[in-house]
C-alpha cells in the first residue's frame, strides 16, 4: 500500500472489535483505515470458517476450467473464495490468455501434466491508476485510494511421472505457495556527533523534524546476500504519470506538489507500469540529473534495466525512492537509513514487493516497532504483499490438445439448501483412488485394461481406519456378467446363459435361471437381456498407517476368467467391456478405538462431468468430486464404477532417425494396441548399454492416445558401429527397438 498514510495500526492480535470516534478530536487516516481492516478481517475469517480455505457457490461457481475443443483453456464466469477473499469473473468462457490482470500470459507448449491454480492478492490503486477515483468537482486533487482484489489463473507443471490428483503432494506446489521467510527489525539510535541546530538533540533516536512513514521494500528477490531493497520516507507515495520520452528526458504529468513531495536532481526513481506490478517484477531504478518544468532527466549509466518507455506500455509511471538505488540485503547487523533510523534483516528468502512500514515520530524521537521484554526490536515478517492460492484443476497436454482430468475447487450449497438438522458429523472421507503399483489416478467411469487390476486398488482416506472393519463383506469389486437367452426348454420355461462361465462348472439352476456353458451360436444370435453381478475373489488389507484401504485380485484365474469373457464378447461383435463396481460399506467401516465417537466412513461420492476426448464434445464421462467424499453424515457407502477391457499392450518401439552419428539425437516412438486408459499408460524403459545414450526411465502415454515419444540424447560410441537396444515394458507386455550409432570417423 504505497499511499500517503500516517501509519498502519491494525493488529489482529489486539482483538479490537471497532474504532469509536470521539467528539472534538483530530480525524486521522489511520483510525479510518483500521476500522476498515477490522471489518475486512472479520468478514474474511468468517468466510474461511464457513467455506473453508477455498470454494465456489453451487449456483454460480466461477473459475471452473474447461478445455474448449482441446485447443485452448477457458475460465468460467462466477464467484469463488480463496482464504475468505471474494473473487469474481464476469466474463463467460474467459480465455487464459485474455485475463485482465495477467498481462503477457501464454499457454505452455511443453506436453505434460499441469495444475491450474488461482492466485489472489490485494493491489493498491490510486487516482493515477484509476482516474475515476478523482473527484473533478474538487478541482483535481486526489482523496482516498482503493484496495483492489487481483486474481490470476496460472499453470504449474510438476516434475512427476504418471497422473496426479488434486490431493497429490507436489514439491513444486509447496514452493509456489511458500511465503517469504526473511524478517526485518527496525530501531532508531542517537547520533552523538551531530552539532546541527536543526537536528533533534543527540540524546534522541529519531532526529528528523518531520513525522514520516518509512517504507522498506524488496527490489530483487532471493535469499539474504542476493536480494536487494530500496526505501522511502514517504511510504513510496511520491509518484507521477510518465507520458513521453526524448532520449534521457522523461516527460511526466507533474514533478510534485513542492520540494518535499516532488522530484529533484540526485534522487533515485523507479520506472515501472502495470505489467511489472501485476507480474511482481521490479522496475528500473535510475538517478535523476535534472528536473525542469515537466521533464525529468536521468543518468542512463545508473539504470538497473531498460529505460525506454516502449517497454512500459501499461500505464507507465515514475516513483521516487529515497535510497541510493538498490541496496544489498545483508543479515546480521543494523543498516543506517537516515536520521537515526536503522533496519536489520535476517537470513531467509525474500520476494520482490515484500515490504515493511516504519512510523517515525518526532514527539518521542523514536520509531514505532514491536519490542521484546528487554526493549530490543522484534524481527517481523513482511507486511505484504500476501498472496493466496487455490488449486482449480489437473490438466493433461499432449502437445496439441488439452484435457481436464480432475476439478479441484470444492463447491458448497447455500445455507437455505441445507436440511435444518443436517449438522455435519465427524467421519472418515475418501480423498483419492489410485492403482497402487504405479500410483496412477483411478478415474470413475474409465476404461481399465484387465491387467491393470493386478496392480491393486488403493482407496486413500483422511483418517485412520480400523483394520478389523476391512474385510470381504465391506470392501469388494463386482462385475456385471451379461446374460443371453438360450433355446426355449421343453416345458416352455425361460433359459438364460452367462457369456462364458468356466468350462468345469456344472450347470446350476434356481428361480427359473439356468447357467450353462453357451455355444458360440447362442451368443452370436442372441442379444444381451440383462446382467448377473459377480463378486471377484480378492484380498483386502490396510497400509501401515491405516490410511489406505487396499484391494488386490485373489487369484490369477480371476483375470483369466474375465479375459475369456471379453474375448468372447469381442468375437461376437458385442460391447467388448465389462462393467465393474468398487464398493466400500460405510456403515461397517469405522475408525480405530472409536466406539465412543463412532466415526464411520462418510463415503458418498458425487458425480461431475469429465470430457475425455477434447475433439469429441459427446465423450462426456462421470468423474467423482474428490478430494473429499461425504455429505456430512456418517455411514455412507463409497461407490464407483469402471469398465474392464482387454489389456492394452505395446505393439512397437521405433526410432527416428534409426541411425545417428556420435553427438546426434533421436526420438523414440512407442505404439499401443489401443488408446491408453484415462489415467495414462506409464511405460518403463531400459537400455542394454546405458553408456551409449541417455533415455528417460519411463514415459507416460496420455489417456486416449495410442502413441507417445521420448528423447534420446548423449549419444556416443568409440566403436565404428554400436547398437543401442531399448526394451519397453507396460503391464505384462514388452517390445524392443534398436538404434544404430556410428562412431567418429577414423583419423
Amino acid at each position: 500500500m504505497k499511499g500517503d498514510f500516517s501509519r498502519w495500526t491494525f493488529d489482529p492480535g489486539k482483538h479490537y472489535h471497532g474504532v469509536l470516534k470521539q467528539q472534538g478530536r483530530v480525524d486521522l487516516d489511520a483510525d479510518w483505515n483500521e476500522q476498515g481492516a477490522i471489518v475486512e478481517h472479520r468478514v474474511e475469517t468468517e468466510t474461511v470458517d464457513v467455506v473453508g480455505q477455498s470454494g465456489a457457490p453451487l449456483g454460480n461457481a466461477g473459475f471452473v476450467i474447461s478445455a474448449a475443443g482441446g485447443k485452448t483453456l477457458a475460465i468460467s464466469a462466477g464467484r469463488a473464495y480463496v482464504d475468505g477473499i471474494l473473487c469474481e469473473n464476469e466474463t463467460a468462457a474467459l480465455a487464459f490468455t485474455a485475463q485482465p490482470d495477467f498481462p503477457g500470459f501464454a499457454l505452455p507448449t511443453v506436453p505434460g501434466i499441469y495444475v491450474a491454480y488461482l492466485k489472489v492478492w490485494l493491489r493498491h490503486v490510486t487516482a493515477l491508476d484509476d482516474p475515476h477515483i478523482r473527484e473533478d468537482a474538487l478541482g483535481g486533487p486526489d482523496t482516498c485510494t482503493r484496495s483492489r482484489t487481483v486474481w490470476q489463473v496460472g499453470l504449474l507443471q510438476p516434475k512427476v511421472t504418471g497422473n496426479i490428483s488434486c490431493a497429490t503432494s507436489l514439491p513444486e506446489w509447496d514452493a509456489l505457495i511458500a511465503a517469504s521467510t526473511g524478517m526485518l527489525a527496525a530501531q532508531s539510535v542517537p547520533d552523538p556527533k551531530s552539532t546541527d541546530p536543526c537536528v533533534i538533540p543527540a540524546k534522541a533516536g529519531y532526529r528528523s523534524l518531520e513525522n514520516q512513514l518509512y517504507r522498506v521494500e524488496v527490489h530483487d528477490a532471493g535469499p539474504a546476500g542476493q536480494a536487494t531493497f530500496k526505501w522511502s520516507r514517504e511510504n513510496g507515495s511520491v509518484v507521477t504519470a510518465w507520458t513521453g520520452q526524448s532520449g534521457n528526458d522523461l516527460t511526466v504529468a507533474s514533478t510534485g506538489r513542492d520540494a518535499v513531495l516532488g522530484f529533484a536532481a540526485g534522487q533515485w526513481i523507479e520506472l515501472t507500469d502495470d505489467s511489472h506490478d501485476l507480474n511482481f517484477q521490479p522496475g528500473t531504478l535510475a538517478q535523476i540529473t535534472n528536473v525542469q518544468n515537466n521533464t525529468i532527466t536521468i543518468d542512463p549509466q545508473t539504470a538497473t534495466g531498460p529505460t525506454a518507455i516502449a517497454g512500459f506500455k501499461l500505464n507507465p509511471r515514475i516513483r521516487r525512492w529515497d535510497s541510493a538505488g538498490r541496496i544489498p540485503i545483508k543479515s546480521g547487523s543494523f543498516l543506517n537509513l537516515e536520521d537515526g533510523v536503522q533496519v536489520k534483516f535476517s537470513d531467509g528468502t525474500y520476494s520482490a514487493g515484500d515490504y515493511w512500514m516504519i512510523p517515525a515520530r518526532t514527539l518521542k524521537a523514536d520509531v514505532e516497532w514491536p519490542l521484546d521484554a528487554g526493549g530490543a526490536p522484534l524481527p517481523q515478517l513482511p507486511k505484504g504483499i500476501q498472496r493466496h492460492f487455490a488449486k482449480l484443476a489437473v490438466l493433461a497436454f499432449n502437445g496439441s490438445a488439452w484435457t481436464v482430468t480432475a476439478s479441484c475447487l470444492p463447491t458448497f450449497p447455500p445455507l437455505t439448501a441445507l436440511a435444518p438438522t443436517a449438522a455435519a458429523e465427524a467421519g472418515i472421507h475418501v480423498t483419492a483412488v489410485r492403482f497402487l503399483q504405479h500410483n496412477l489416478n483411478f478415474l470413475n467411469d474409465s476404461d481399465v485394461p484387465l491387467a491393470l487390476l493386478n496392480e491393486g486398488i488403493g482407496v486413500f482416506c483422511d483418517a485412520p481406519v480400523a483394520p478389523h472393519s476391512i474385510k470381504r463383506p465391506t470392501c469388494f469389486v463386482t462385475v456385471d456378467l451379461p446374460l443371453f437367452p438360450a433355446a426355449t426348454t421343453a416345458t416352455g420355461g425361460a433359459t438364460l446363459v452367462l457369456a462364458n462361465p468356466p468350462a468345469s462348472t456344472a450347470p446350476a439352476t434356481g428361480a427359473g435361471l439356468t447357467i450353462n456353458q453357451p455355444t458360440a451360436a447362442a451368443v452370436a444370435l442372441s442379444p444381451i437381456v440383462g446382467f448377473q453381478p459377480l463378486i471377484l475373489l480378492a484380498t483386502t488389507s490396510l497400509s501401515t498407517d491405516n490410511l489406505t484401504i487396499r484391494w488386490n485380485v485373489g487369484s490369477p484365474s480371476v483375470l483369466a476368467y474375465l479375459q475369456e469373457i471379453l474375448v468372447k464378447l469381442q468375437a461376437q461383435n458385442q460391447d467388448p467391456r465389462l462393467l465393474a463396481h468398487l464398493t466400500l460399506k460405510g456403515n461397517f467401516i469405522w475408525g480405530p478405538n472409536d466406539r465412543l465417537a463412532q466415526m464411520y466412513l462418510d463415503g458418498e461420492a458425487f458425480g461431475i462431468p469429465r470430457l475425455d476426448n477434447p475433439d469429441d464434445a459427446n465423450s462426456i464421462r462421470t468423474s467423482l468430486n474428490l478430494p473429499r467424499s461425504g455429505n456430512g453424515q456418517r455411514g455412507g457407502d463409497f461407490e464407483m464404477w469402471f469398465w474392464l477391457v482387454l489389456p492394452v499392450t505395446l505393439v512397437s518401439l521405433s526410432f527416428a532417425p534409426n541411425q545417428v552419428n556420435t553427438g546426434g539425437t533421436s526420438v523414440g516412438t512407442l505404439t499401443l494396441s489401443a488408446p491408453a486408459p484415462s489415467g495414462g499408460a506409464v511405460v518403463t524403459l531400459a537400455a542394454n548399454t546405458p553408456s551409449l545414450a541417455t533415455i528417460p526411465p519411463s514415459v507416460t502415454i496420455a489417456g486416449g492416445q495410442v502413441s507417445g515419444t521420448f528423447p534420446v540424447s548423449g549419444i556416443s560410441t568409440t566403436s565404428a558401429v554400436s547398437q543401442l537396444q531399448v526394451t519397453a515394458t507396460y503391464l505384462q507386455s514388452s517390445v524392443a527397438g534398436s538404434l544404430t550409432i556410428l562412431g567418429p570417423p577414423p583419423k
